[in-house]
């Protein structure tokens, strides 16, 4: 549920080391998807967004040539 004057982004984490490793402007798919292409050192990535309303799709769409 989105709320007045709230911005809403995307926190990319470590969970091994347990850091920030970005964070990204939106909550879209599409921006998920081209930070993971990005960066692809990545080979395993959870996603947990739906709690929030978002898709894992990025994640899904970013690892999809590896």
């Amino acid at each position: 549920m989105a709320r007045l004057g709230m911005t809403y982004g995307t926190v990319i984490v470590d969970l091994e080391r347990r850091q920030v490793v970005d964070l990204l402007a939106d909550r879209s798919a599409a921006t998920a998807a081209d930070w993971f292409k990005g960066h692809p050192e990545i080979e395993l990535s959870a996603a947990i967004g739906w709690l929030y309303g978002c898709r894992a799709s990025g994640c899904t769409a970013g690892a999809a040539d590896r």
